[in-house]
C-alpha cells in the first residue's frame, strides 16, 4: 500500500507540475501570436490608410507626367515615423518600380535613383496583387527580403502590403509597403519556453537554432520540422490547434494559424504553424526532482503521511479560495463596468444638451445683433416721417390763410430730403433683415448647396457687428466674390462664428482693442479660410488640446468648453475637412481646408 500510495502521489504531483510548465509553454506561444496577428492588423490599416492619402491628394494623378516628388516627401514621413516600415514603392502595372523610398538599417531615409529601380512583375506578391479589388489588401508570405536577385544582409524577415491604385483618378499600379518583422521574430517571448515558427510545408521561420531558420530560401532542405521532428510533425497533422503533446523529452504546444498572408480577397487559411516547447533538462528535472520529491516522505510515509495530505488538502483549499477571490473580483468588475456604461450614457445626454444650448445662444446672439442693427436705420427713417408729418400740418395750417411760393418750395425741398433718407433707411433695413433671413434659413438646413464663401462671411459680420464694436475690434474680410464652394452653409456659418466668438471672448482681454481679420482662398480646388486675431495668442498646453471636448480658460465665466470641438466635429465628419492651429509670433490662427462635396461623399451624414 505504501508503495502504490508513493506511485500514486508522484504522478499526481507530477501532473500538477507539469501543468505549470505547459502554462509557460501557452503563454509565450498566446503572445507571439497576438504579437504577429496585432503586426498584420497593423499592416493592413498603414496600406489602406496611405493609399486613401494619396487617393485624397491625388499624388499620382492620371493623364500627367509622374516624377513622383510629392509621393516621394510622404513615403519618407511615414518611414521616419513608422518603426516597422523600411521600404516603400510604388510600381506600374508591369511591375516596374517608378519610384521607391528606402530606409536603412543605420536609419537614414533615401530616395533611389532611377537606375537603381527594377521590375519586380515576376515576384510571387505582384502576380498574386492583380486579383486584387479596388480597396482590398494583398499580404505576401513571411520571407526574408529580396534585393536585386539576393537576399539581404543582415537579414531583414518581411512581410508586404500590396494594394491597386487605379481607381479615383489615379495612375494604374500598385503600392507596395515592406514592414520588418525582425523584432517579433527575435523577441525572448519566456526564459522558460522555446519558440518555433513553421510554414504549411514544413520549413522553419523561427527556431532558437538559427541555422536552421529559412531552409527553403537558403537552400538548406535539411532545414525542415518534418525531418527534425517527424513524430511531432505527425501531430501538427493531426491534432487540434492549441494542443498539448509530449514529445522527444519536450513538452510541446501546438497552434494551427489561419491568416491573410499570401491569400486574395481576406480569405483566412492555414499556413502558418506555432510551436513551443520545454528544454529536454527542464522536463527531465522536473521528473528528478518530483521523484526526489516523493520518494522521502514514501519511505517515511508511517510518520509523515498524514501531515503531507494534510499539505496537499491546504494547498487546494487555498486554491479554491484563491479562485473565488477572483471570481468575486470578477463580479465586482462587471458592476463596475455597468455604473461606467451609466455614467458614460448620462455624460453624452449632457453633452447632447449642451450642444443644443450652444445653438440656441448663437440664434439668441443673431437675434440681438439684427435687433440692434435695426434700430438705428428704422429710428433715422422714423425721425425722418415725423419730421416731414409736423411739416405737412404746418403747412395745412398755412394754406387755410394763403401760402407763398418760396413756403412751398421749402416743404418740397425738406419733402425731397426726408422721402429719400427714409427709403435709404428702409433699404438698409431690408438688406439687413434679408441677410439675417439667409443666415437663419442656413441655419436650419441640411441641404447640400453651391455657396459664395463670401455672402456667408458677410451676412455671419454684419449680425455680429454690434459685438465688434462692444469689444472695440476691428474685422476686416479677404475673399474674393467669386469664391464658391459646394458644402452645407449652415454648419459652414456656425463653424465661423464658434471661431469669431471664440476670438472676441479669449484673444482681447479686460476691454483690449485688437483686430480680427477672416480671410478665404481657392487652391487646387480645396477652399482655404483662415480666422485670425492679433490678440494674447493662446498657450502651448492649451493649444495641444484645443479641440478636445470640455477644454477652456474661463469655466468660471459660464464657458464649456465644447465651442472648439464642435468646430472640430463639424469639420472633419460633416464638411469632410480639417482644421488645425497656425503657429504665429502674435495673436492666433485656425486655418480651415474644406473640399466641395458630392452626394455619394456625404451619404448618411448628419447634423
Amino acid at each position: 500500500m505504501t508503495f502504490i500510495a508513493g506511485v500514486f502521489a508522484f504522478y499526481s504531483l507530477f501532473e500538477i507540475r507539469k501543468e505549470t510548465l505547459s502554462n509557460q509553454v501557452q503563454r509565450a506561444a498566446n503572445e507571439f501570436t497576438a504579437d504577429l496577428n496585432r503586426q498584420i492588423g497593423a499592416n493592413t490599416d498603414f496600406t489602406q490608410q496611405l493609399y486613401s492619402e494619396i487617393s485624397y491628394y491625388n499624388l499620382i494623378r492620371k493623364g500627367e507626367q509622374f516624377d513622383g516628388e510629392e509621393l516621394a516627401n510622404v513615403f519618407a514621413n511615414h518611414l521616419a515615423r513608422n518603426p516597422t516600415l523600411y521600404q516603400l514603392r510604388w510600381l506600374d502595372e508591369a511591375g516596374n518600380e517608378k519610384l521607391k523610398v528606402i530606409k536603412e538599417t543605420s536609419g537614414k531615409i533615401t530616395r533611389l535613383a532611377n537606375d537603381a529601380l527594377v521590375n519586380k512583375g515576376h515576384r510571387d506578391y505582384m502576380q498574386a496583387a492583380k486579383k486584387l479589388n479596388e480597396g482590398e489588401v494583398y499580404h505576401s508570405a513571411i520571407d526574408l527580403n529580396v534585393e536585386y536577385g539576393k537576399i539581404e544582409r543582415p537579414h531583414r524577415v518581411t512581410m508586404r502590403g500590396v494594394i491597386y491604385t487605379g481607381h479615383h483618378g489615379l495612375l494604374p499600379g500598385y503600392l507596395v509597403a515592406n514592414f520588418q518583422l525582425n523584432n517579433i521574430m527575435r523577441k525572448a517571448y519566456s526564459t522558460s519556453a522555446l519558440l518555433y515558427l513553421t510554414a504549411r510545408d514544413g520549413y522553419w521561420l523561427k527556431h532558437p537554432d538559427k541555422s536552421k531558420e529559412w531552409g527553403s530560401q537558403l537552400s538548406e532542405t535539411d532545414a525542415n520540422a518534418i525531418r527534425d521532428v517527424p513524430d511531432l510533425w505527425q501531430f501538427v497533422n493531426t491534432k487540434h490547434s492549441g494542443s498539448i503533446v509530449q514529445a522527444y523529452g519536450k513538452l510541446w504546444q501546438i497552434l494551427s494559424l489561419k491568416t491573410e498572408l499570401n491569400n486574395i480577397n481576406g480569405e483566412l487559411e492555414q499556413n502558418l504553424f506555432v510551436l513551443s516547447s520545454t528544454t529536454e533538462e527542464q522536463l527531465a528535472s522536473l521528473f528528478k526532482n518530483t521523484f526526489l520529491l516523493v520518494a522521502f516522505p514514501t519511505m517515511l510515509v508511517l510518520v509523515y503521511g498524514i501531515w503531507s495530505q494534510h499539505k496537499l488538502v491546504k494547498e487546494e483549499i487555498r486554491q479554491l479560495a484563491l479562485n473565488e477571490e477572483l471570481r468575486d473580483e470578477k463580479r465586482q468588475l462587471v458592476k463596475s463596468n455597468r455604473e461606467l456604461e451609466k455614467t458614460l450614457k448620462h455624460q453624452r445626454s449632457l453633452q447632447d444638451e449642451l450642444v443644443e444650448t450652444r445653438k440656441l445662444s448663437s440664434l439668441g446672439m443673431m437675434v440681438a445683433g439684427i435687433a440692434h442693427e435695426l434700430n438705428t436705420p428704422i429710428g433715422s427713417a422714423m425721425m425722418s416721417v415725423s419730421t416731414l408729418q409736423d411739416r405737412y400740418d404746418s403747412l395745412a395750417e398755412r394754406l387755410k390763410k394763403g401760402v407763398t411760393k418760396s413756403a412751398l418750395d421749402d416743404f418740397l425741398s425738406l419733402s425731397e430730403d426726408a422721402l429719400d433718407s427714409t427709403m435709404r433707411n428702409l433699404y438698409k433695413s431690408a438688406d439687413m433683415i434679408q441677410s439675417f433671413k439667409r443666415l437663419a434659413l442656413d441655419r436650419t438646413s441640411m441641404t447640400l448647396e453651391d455657396i459664395h464663401i463670401h455672402t456667408i462671411i458677410n451676412d455671419l459680420i454684419v449680425m455680429m457687428y454690434p459685438h465688434f464694436e462692444l469689444n472695440s475690434v476691428k474685422i476686416a474680410i479677404q475673399c474674393d466674390e467669386a469664391t464658391t464652394l459646394k458644402t452645407y452653409p449652415g454648419i459652414l456659418s456656425q463653424i465661423l462664428q464658434n471661431l469669431v466668438e471664440n476670438a472676441l471672448h479669449h484673444a482681447f482681454p479686460d476691454g483690449q482693442k485688437g483686430k480680427l481679420q477672416i480671410a478665404a482662398k481657392k487652391e487646387r480646388g480645396l477652399v482655404h479660410i483662415t480666422v485670425s486675431d492679433d490678440g494674447v495668442g493662446i498657450s502651448q498646453d492649451i493649444k495641444e488640446n484645443i479641440f478636445d471636448p470640455f477644454v477652456t480658460t474661463k469655466r468660471g465665466e459660464g464657458n464649456t468648453g465644447l465651442g472648439m470641438h464642435l468646430v472640430h466635429q463639424w469639420t472633419t465628419q460633416i464638411l469632410k475637412g480639417r482644421i488645425y492651429v497656425e503657429p504665429m509670433i502674435q495673436g492666433a490662427r485656425f486655418v480651415l481646408i474644406l473640399p466641395s462635396l458630392k452626394e455619394e461623399d456625404v451619404n448618411g451624414t448628419t447634423a
